[in-house]
């Protein structure tokens, strides 16, 4: 199966990832009644729950028992890295349940570097032809009036910009947002030092209810590392930072 579209299956799937670590985020957000209804000028607190591992991304997401409609982060396209040469793809993704809207970008640009797939796991590529250095705004909006999903992708260098809108289902709802990458981990060779292999900047996320925020927000933030065994007892093969810029900007490292 293809890279990419083995991502997006994998991510109708890894619900189970943070499923397993919600309960004790929903411990943690006791203090936090009524917060699911709560509007965009209301300000509740965040609350960062316990890390998640998988043995495929690493990255930051959002869950917490809310609905998602809005994520959207600036991405830098990198050169691939000898080191990771299959681990090619940072993505932005709404999912729950069976349903997935991922939006990817390769390292290393050129035709056919960014992807989308649909609900249905129906793959299309946006006609742009991006340069290593460009920078990227990437997001996906669901409009639970008109059910469709809208992907957007804008080089800020060259100012080309293409929209997608998907029409969907009106049971499709999304539980989660994540920004993050994805790296094949059986083709990885370590490095000597830790290597940088991607930068994000300016995250946002919106939920239904109309809550706004960078990845950190009126909901559970997640960081989620990539391990050797996909668990808090395997060898990290990537990892994010700590967040800067009020929750919005992050990088993605290939661990020593």
């Amino acid at each position: 199966m293809h890279m990419r579209q083995y991502t997006a299956r994998a991510f109708a799937t890894v619900g189970a990832v943070t499923a397993a670590v919600a309960t004790t985020a929903a411990m943690a957000v006791v203090g936090l009644a009524g917060a699911g209804a709560a509007s965009a000028s209301t300000r509740v607190p965040q609350v960062m729950g316990p890390n998640a591992y998988t043995s495929f991304y690493a990255g930051y997401e959002v869950g917490g028992g809310r609905y998602f409609r809005y994520v959207a982060t600036s991405v830098k396209v990198p050169a691939c890295q000898t080191v990771a040469a299959n681990s090619a793809v940072a993505n932005v993704v709404l999912y729950g349940g069976p349903n997935v809207a991922q939006l990817t970008v390769a390292c290393g640009g050129g035709f056919d570097s960014v992807t989308f797939f649909d609900h249905t796991f129906a793959r299309g590529f946006f006609h742009l032809t991006p340069g290593v250095g460009d920078v990227l705004r990437i997001g996906i909006f669901r409009d639970p009036a008109t059910n469709r999903d809208n992907f957007s992708v804008t080089n800020t260098k060259t100012g080309r910009v293409q929209n997608v809108s998907v029409a969907t289902s009106p049971s499709v709802i999304y539980r989660r947002a994540n920004i993050s990458a994805v790296i094949d981990n059986a083709h990885v060779t370590p490095p000597a030092a830790d290597v940088m292999l991607w930068q994000f900047k300016d995250s946002r996320v919106t939920t239904f209810s109309g809550d706004r925020g960078s990845i950190v927000g009126p909901w559970t933030t997640f960081k989620v590392l990539d391990t050797t065994t996909g668990t808090v007892a395997g060898t990290v093969v990537m990892s994010p930072s700590a967040l800067a810029n009020s929750g919005g900007d992050f990088t993605l490292w290939l661990r020593h």
